[in-house]
């Protein structure tokens, strides 16, 4: 029981570190943005993202879903993912990431990898 009680106590101050490291990275893209090599790799993730979805009929739907419902063709959404800038980054981390844990708004899902559902 003792160890049990000392494993759930390492597991709380793990996860306090953990959201505390989640919301230093998100001061420093508030602050400092992000570099070139990071939004080149955003990008060609959102790329992959994209072009991986037309794997499924599930993604068919999703891309004519998109059309009908917003008007954008997978191609604009291609082309608007490649126009982000690395100043795009920055205010859009200004206006929606939140300050600081003690004062921002926020939603942040943790969950237990190990656990059983």
């Amino acid at each position: 029981r003792r160890q049990r009680q000392m494993c759930i106590r390492d597991s709380s101050k793990r996860l306090k570190e953990a959201i505390d490291n989640i919301f230093l990275e998100l001061q420093e893209v508030r602050e400092e943005g992000i570099s070139e090599p990071e939004l080149s790799r955003a990008k060609k993730l959102a790329k992959y993202s994209v072009a991986s979805n037309y794997d499924s009929n599930e993604g068919h739907i999703n891309a004519m879903a998109l059309r009908l419902d917003n008007g954008i063709s997978p191609e604009e959404l291609l082309d608007n993912y490649a126009s982000v800038t690395l100043d795009d980054v920055v205010q859009v981390a200004r206006k929606y990431f939140p300050r600081d844990r003690e004062t921002g708004k926020y939603v942040l899902g943790i969950r237990d990898p190990l656990k059983k559902d």
